[in-house]
């Protein structure tokens, strides 16, 4: 009986309307209901019909604004369209306001819409049709700039995404049963798309690539016959220290030739008070065009902490002449392939935030598992071969002025 009457208290408490916002209303009871469906009414009186319709297209999509019927128990304005030739949406828009935005459609052509002002009793009014032409879809914008390129052991994938739209890019090759099949998909924001797919030997094979938008639409397929690059690991027992007069000292009998010797459980750190940015040379035996390159960081309690470098450049010479390089941490204004003085600029690159999310500090075993794993990444086609490496660290996760480092890695072609 307790319970029973403890649960009717909760009904009786919690069973009002609690704001009237701008917005949206919002009803509290000890269940929860779906948005639009809130404020039932036993009116079952059929709203008008909205009217004064006007439409302004955009890409993928359209705002259609209205005047709303005068109804003392209207809820919201339903709208309900196809986006292609298989898929129906409907959207909802509360009755504060006299606008409803409808999108994802696939094409740039005329599309119908059926618009209705729903009661309380979600008693819809007669439907009212509304033709929009929306301009072309972003994602259909986005594939004409799809490029696929020749790139270490498989593929690279490049695309224009200017306006920053949300959009997926597929690329799919044969498999073992010569049916094509999806082998990375990369879904971004990002003003641009790139990325390598990898894992391939030398043999000419097929790839192709297509774009698609949150709603399911696909762009058609650019097919590509690449010839993967050779790729292969550099000696690292031809490595050698070649530091410059830029490059801070040793600290704490941390060598730079630690970085090479294959243990990440030795590694290299400079001398605190040398100031940032901080820099160390070396020559890796052969001049190579370089395709990637992997860090491992000091680990433990170091783990995302200490000196560990957070952001940093590389820089390749074949005539190394000890210069001030651009200290600025974005690099403002100089890409993959810029000489300067004697070093062509590499690439710029940013640590990834640990899985947890956590502060500094405070690692779970998938942050330290990420750490021991060591960090990837990519260098553009455009640099030519070199033989001379400078690392140049902007900034540590402890933002001191000293790094460490425990192993570095390099894959390319050498020449």
């Amino acid at each position: 009986m307790q319970r029973k009457n403890a649960f009717m208290n909760c009904i009786n408490t919690f069973r009002v309307i609690a704001i009237a916002a701008l917005t949206q209303l919002f009803f509290f009871s000890c269940k929860k209901i779906d948005s639009y469906n809130e404020i039932i009414s036993g009116d079952q009186t059929k709203p008008g019909v909205v009217t004064n319709l006007k439409v302004d297209n955009f890409e993928g999509g359209a705002y259609i604004t209205y005047a709303l019927p005068k109804a003392d128990n209207l809820l919201y304005v339903l709208a309900q369209y196809k986006i292609n030739d298989s898929i129906s949406r409907q959207v909802k828009s509360s009755y504060y306001t006299d606008t409803i935005r409808v999108d994802g459609f696939a094409q740039s052509k005329e599309y119908d819409v059926t618009l209705y002002a729903v009661s309380r009793a979600e008693v819809k009014s007669d439907p009212i049709v509304v033709k929009v032409h929306p301009e072309t879809p972003p994602y259909r914008t986005v594939s004409t700039t799809l490029s696929l390129l020749p790139d270490f052991g498989g593929v690279h994938v490049e695309a224009i995404n200017s306006k920053e739209y949300p959009i997926g890019v597929v690329v799919i090759s044969p498999d073992d049963n010569n049916e094509w099949s999806v082998i990375e998909q990369v879904y971004s924001s990002m003003d641009k798309v790139a990325f390598s797919v990898r894992g391939y030997d030398t043999t000419s094979r097929e790839f192709a690539a297509y774009v698609t938008d949150p709603w399911g639409n696909r762009s058609d397929t650019l097919y590509a016959t690449i010839n993967p690059l050779f790729e292969m690991e550099f000696d690292k027992s031809k490595f050698r220290e070649f530091r410059l007069p830029t490059d801070p000292p040793d600290g704490y009998g941390w060598v730079m030739p630690n970085l090479w010797d294959n243990n990440i459980g030795t590694g290299y750190h400079t001398n605190p008070g040398s100031g940032m940015p901080q820099t160390f040379t070396f020559d890796m035996g052969v001049t190579g065009k370089l395709s990637r390159h992997r860090v491992w960081h000091r680990g433990g309690q170091y783990a995302y902490a200490h000196g560990n470098p957070s952001k940093y450049a590389m820089w390749g010479s074949n005539n190394p002449v000890d210069i001030v390089l651009p200290s600025d941490v974005d690099v403002s204004g100089i890409v993959p392939g810029d000489m300067v003085g004697n070093w062509y600029f590499l690439g710029f690159f940013v640590i990834p935030p640990k899985p947890s999310g956590k502060p500094s500090g405070d690692n779970t075993a998938e942050d330290l598992a990420a750490n021991d794993a060591g960090f990837e990444f990519n260098f553009s086609l455009l640099p030519p071969p070199v033989r001379y490496i400078k690392f140049q660290t902007y900034e540590s996760f402890s933002g001191g002025d000293f790094m460490h480092m425990m192993e570095i890695t390099l894959w390319g072609t050498p020449q």
